[in-house]
């Protein structure tokens, strides 16, 4: 028999809803400049459209790639939506309010923790914790965990209103939500967020690679995509391409 009860933890997810738009489109759009717009559904993308998409990329002719739109859901720790939220441009969101929902609460943690930095650094995070001293930490935090799911779920059945008794519930809670977002604040959001970035290591850093590994995946911006991705200012390339020279090959890029 199994129960109803969820679990304890939960890992971060991305999921694809669907998409508006493409490679295709985006070549339109910029083509419409010159009054010309080609048939989505049937017309393969050309070598010309990947050198329009290439040059727009480069020079940061940036409205073209909004007119491509992106709808997923995202399931993270509050602090990782607050600071995924802090990218506004080009998208719009809607969260899971628990003013209406008072289901048990899931959370999340990290594989590994982290020390403090050192003292001249304010933000961030230092060397690996290990040891005696992991162990203490994450035994610690899952009984952390299970003391305020515990706490909320007394709250809530003593008739306290769910508006009220989430006021009690930590940081590294789960929460999620359904954006829309033009495929270019997703270049930009990953720019910042992404592994190499001063994006916080546990959580955001975590969901800017799984955002990645499902968008590099969809062929309908396999080169819009990757090229905003290379010449996006605050983007790692190294981190992105592992062969460049296969990339380069993808795009037509000659060296």
């Amino acid at each position: 028999m199994t129960s109803d009860i969820p679990a304890l933890l939960a890992p971060i997810s991305f999921e694809f809803i669907d998409m508006m738009g493409g490679d295709k489109r985006t070549c339109n759009v910029a083509r419409v400049s010159h009054d010309k717009w080609g048939l989505e559904s049937t017309d393969p993308i050309l070598q010309s459209d990947v050198r329009l998409l290439r040059y727009l990329a480069r020079h940061q002719h940036e409205s073209p790639f909004m007119h491509t739109v992106l709808t997923t859901r995202i399931t993270a720790p509050i602090f990782v939506a607050r600071q995924w939220f802090k990218s506004t441009i080009g998208v719009v969101r809607n969260e899971v309010s628990r003013r209406y929902v008072d289901s048990l609460p899931v959370f999340w943690l990290p594989n590994e923790f982290h020390m403090r930095p050192d003292k001249s650094i304010k933000q961030g995070s230092g060397d690996v914790v290990t040891g005696d001293k992991a162990y203490n930490m994450q035994h610690n935090s899952i009984a952390y965990a299970e003391f305020m799911r515990n706490g909320y779920s007394d709250l809530v059945n003593e008739g306290l209103a769910p508006e009220e008794a989430r006021m009690f519930l930590p940081q590294n809670m789960m929460t999620s939500w359904i954006e829309t977002g033009s495929l270019l604040y997703y270049a930009r959001v990953l720019g910042l967020r992404q592994e190499g970035t001063h994006a916080q290591k546990a959580g955001t850093q975590e969901l800017a690679e799984k955002v990645k590994v499902v968008l590099a995946r969809k062929k309908r911006i396999e080169y819009s995509y990757q090229l905003l991705m290379k010449y996006n200012p605050r983007t790692i390339l190294e981190n992105y391409v592992q062969n460049e020279a296969a990339f380069d090959a993808l795009i037509g890029e000659q060296k």
